[in-house]
């Protein structure tokens, strides 16, 4: 598997032995109640000199007192909001882009140990679209924005694969932009807030904060106008600190991202499977990924993800997301005591030159 750049890991390989299995039962039928359990796979490793290898990106640093600071301004703009606004936990929201792959391999793989280069094939497909999610402090997950690349209606999904709510667009970029911001809070934030204000018998004047990054579509002119139309304001997650601070990024955009990297190694395990039935030359392995068998595994797994996120166990990953970023804790404070009475004087605030 390694030598024609496949990914070795428990999927895999459980994938490989229940093939072998298959295409000779009188020689490996005994071993059909086998299971790839964690001894046994350490075991196999050792006997072949792997390591578990991953490649990494690395991020600029930041001094703990500078990401202290920072993260205390950050949590005192939002509780400035939500006391000015008495804004109710159902209507904190924050939203993030995040690239969705149809081909998410994971990179992590088992490889000879002391090599310094590790190839695997297929990870650098970069086919994707760019999906917008949203969640509310109190666990909600709302419906997804999905931008797809092409010209036409036609690179569209077909939309009984995917839930009600959905929102699909496409251009040739698959990026987001000013038009696919309004999009977003006309026809997925502002529906929603209004449905969470007649659930809890509020005025329809009442403001929702929507927590976002520091993206140029944001600060549109067409966006600020539509604002204060649609009754939100916002404040935006400190630039170059969302891996730290964005409760999407530190928890859900993780959990999509293993979902679909699951969802491909377990269609790269069945057609492994279904090679090794007929053939137990690796080598001439030959996997299908054209858009048009992969387009709808990745709307199942989409699918499948927003059912995660929706059920008990999804909710309770988002509120840890929040948790995790201290957003949480700066609204049980501020709605307990008001806004933190440890707000950083700058001495030079009222300095005229």
């Amino acid at each position: 598997m390694r030598e024609v750049g496949g990914v070795v890991n428990p999927t895999t390989i459980r994938g490989g032995l229940m093939g072998l299995v298959k295409s000779n039962l009188a020689e490996y039928g005994a071993y059909l109640q086998f299971e790839v359990s964690r001894p046994w796979l350490q075991s196999l490793y050792r006997r072949m000199n792997f390591s578990q290898r991953k490649a990494t990106t690395a991020r600029p640093p930041i001094s703990q007192a500078a990401f202290d600071e920072i993260k205390f301004r950050y949590h005192l703009s939002i509780q400035k909001v939500v006391e000015k606004y008495h804004i109710p936990e159902e209507l904190i929201i924050t939203l993030d882009q995040t690239p969705s792959k149809f081909f998410n391999l994971n990179k992590m793989t088992m490889h000879k140990k002391g090599e310094s280069r590790v190839s695997v094939a297929h990870s650098e497909d970069k086919r994707a679209i760019t999906a917008t999610l949203a969640v509310s402090l109190t666990g909600d997950i709302l419906p997804y924005k999905l931008i797809y690349s092409g010209k036409t209606q036609r690179c569209l999904p077909k939309r009984e694969l995917l839930p009600p709510g959905f929102l699909l667009s496409y251009n040739k970029t698959h990026w987001s932009n000013t038009q696919e911001t309004v999009n977003i809070l006309q026809n997925v934030i502002y529906p929603y807030c209004q449905d969470v204000k007649k659930n809890l018998d509020l005025p329809e004047g009442v403001m929702a904060l929507l927590i976002w990054d520091d993206f140029s579509g944001h600060g549109a002119p067409e966006v600020k106008a539509l604002l204060p139309k649609i009754n939100l304001c916002t404040v935006d997650v400190p630039k170059n600190l969302t891996h730290l601070l964005s409760p999407l990024d530190l928890t859900v955009n993780k959990s999509l991202k293993k979902m679909e990297q699951d969802a491909c190694a377990e269609y790269v395990t069945a057609k492994l499977a279904q090679h090794l039935t007929y053939n137990t030359d690796v080598s001439d392995f030959k996997l299908d990924i054209r858009l048009s068998v992969l387009k709808p595994l990745h709307s199942q797994t989409l699918k499948n993800s927003y059912t995660f996120f929706k059920a008990d166990h999804g909710r309770n990953l988002i509120q840890s997301g929040w948790r995790a970023a201290g957003i949480t804790e700066a609204v049980k404070r501020c709605k307990e005591h008001g806004v933190d009475s440890r707000m950083l004087i700058d001495p030079f605030a009222n300095l005229f030159l």
